[in-house]
């Protein structure tokens, strides 16, 4: 997870909100910058990204990632948040992973096994020692399996 995608990168204000304040504005106000929201979003990260590395070298904490919620409920605003707007419908991409993967791997990958896959690797990088953020993924790869079955 960078740190864009910690829901409170700065301040209070959760980031995606951040994001897309900060784009419009430079959209509606800044002239020369981009005037699609690909590249306006694009650079309200980078805007973004510099605040935090910036405020991290003064040595100011951030506040964390979770915001008070469970790993579950993090886990559900990451699956249907920025990402599934970002990537589309988890099945269709799942799917494009599983071609993919079954070119390199010379074998037949499901959508379902790439879900399954990506558990195991979160699951032996969270053996490692406590990483809130491996323990959101777990559960977001098991919610992607369980949006899966309900896409069929």
């Amino acid at each position: 997870m960078t740190d864009i995608d910690n829901p409170t990168a700065v301040g209070d204000e959760p980031a995606a909100l951040q994001i897309d304040r900060l784009a419009k504005f430079i959209i509606d106000k800044v002239p020369g910058e981009p005037s699609e929201s690909e590249g306006a979003v694009d650079c309200a990260i980078r805007l973004l990204q510099q605040m935090v590395d910036e405020r991290r070298s003064r040595g100011v904490r951030l506040p964390p990632p979770d915001d008070g919620d469970t790993v579950l409920q993090e886990a559900e605003r990451v699956v249907n948040g920025p990402r599934r707007v970002e990537y589309g419908g988890v099945l269709e991409s799942f799917e494009k992973i599983a071609a993919k993967w079954s070119v390199t791997l010379g074998v037949e990958v499901t959508a379902e096994q790439v879900g399954l896959c990506m558990i195991d690797l979160k699951t032996v990088r969270a053996l490692q020692g406590w990483h809130r953020d491996s323990y959101v993924d777990i559960a977001g790869y098991a919610r992607c399996v369980e949006l899966m079955q309900d896409e069929r």
